[in-house]
């Protein structure tokens, strides 16, 4: 939900000038960072249709919306979600569930930072080049994703029940966190790493459990 709009013909006017503030040459190009951008871009510019005078601002400078999940993916390419939640989580970052557009900005802008700091410009830029590249090529920017074998969807299901007393509230209350410290020894029994991603794809498989469970 978004709350408090302004209007779109003042925020885009600040917008520009914003933007041209950082203008060292004609020839300079703007990178607006947005997750899942293809949605930004398509509200941004059906209101720039409805305000043809902030549309003609923006016309004389050259901007590019650039998807930050692509870069998630890199940095974590076994997560089950690229949520900004989820992310936070990889991170070790407290989650923000405000549903606010201000709000998952700064979020976002604050996994960036945490994930490359000083050079967030530098892994951007070179994100763009090799982007680049791969326009041509099917390559998927990420990893297969694992599969439950059948004999670990049963441990699963065991450790559903077993655990099903703590679990449960767990999962009522929405306390992810505490419920991924519970999964360090399914993944020492099927020897693999003990990490966030791992961790995640677990929570997922014992959430659809516990949902069908109810």
């Amino acid at each position: 939900m978004v709350m408090e709009k302004s209007n779109f013909a003042v925020v885009g006017t600040y917008l520009f000038h914003f933007l041209r503030s950082f203008r060292r040459s004609e020839r300079d190009k703007y990178i607006l960072l947005a997750h899942h951008s293809s949605s930004d871009e398509s509200v941004f510019k059906k209101a720039l249709d409805q305000y043809p005078e902030v549309k003609n601002l923006f016309n004389l400078i050259d901007i590019r919306f650039v998807d930050t999940i692509p870069l998630f993916k890199n940095e974590f390419p076994d997560l089950e979600s690229y949520s900004l939640g989820n992310v936070a989580l990889a991170l070790d970052m407290p989650d923000v569930v405000s549903h606010r557009a201000l709000d998952d900005a700064n979020q976002l802008y604050d996994l960036l930072n945490k994930m490359h700091g000083d050079e967030l410009k530098v892994r951007i830029q070179n994100y763009l080049c090799t982007s680049k590249r791969k326009r041509t090529s099917s390559a998927p920017l990420s990893r297969k994703r694992r599969k439950f074998s059948s004999d670990e969807s049963q441990d699963l299901a065991e450790f559903y029940q077993n655990t099903k007393n703590i679990l449960t509230p767990l999962f009522k209350n929405r306390k992810r966190q505490e419920r991924l410290s519970l999964y360090g020894t399914l993944c020492q029994k099927w020897g693999i790493d003990s990490d966030v991603s791992n961790y995640l794809k677990i929570d997922r498989r014992l959430s659809i459990i516990y949902k069908e469970t109810k």
